[in-house]
């Protein structure tokens, strides 16, 4: 899409300044970069892909484990009745800082 440097600071010039760009996916930062360009373009529907896996992954985790039965053995160890919650809540949390912890390159 960039096969120069002009390119890319043209499509940068003329993207700073679109108003409903900047309301989906905030300031403009680091546009005459491909890595910003494609952290600007990719905003606002990545960070509805990221929610979206989170809330998947925490119903999976959770309905999962109580369908297949598992989570009735696990209550019967010593416990607490949030474990599971616990479980997922933190797995689900892991995830989100290894998405946001790969976006830090760019």
């Amino acid at each position: 899409m960039f096969p120069n440097q002009a390119a890319l600071d043209q499509t940068a010039a003329a993207t700073a300044h679109n108003a409903a760009a900047i309301a989906f996916n905030g300031a403009p930062q680091g546009l005459d970069t491909i890595g910003g360009q494609v952290a600007f373009q990719f905003g606002a529907v990545g960070m509805v892909l990221v929610a979206l896996m989170s809330i998947f992954m925490v119903g999976r985790l959770t309905r999962g484990e109580e369908e297949a039965g598992r989570l009735e053995v696990v209550r019967s160890l010593p416990v607490g009745i949030h474990a599971n919650t616990l479980a997922a809540a933190l797995t689900v949390a892991a995830m989100n800082l290894i998405v946001g912890g790969s976006s830090l390159q760019y």
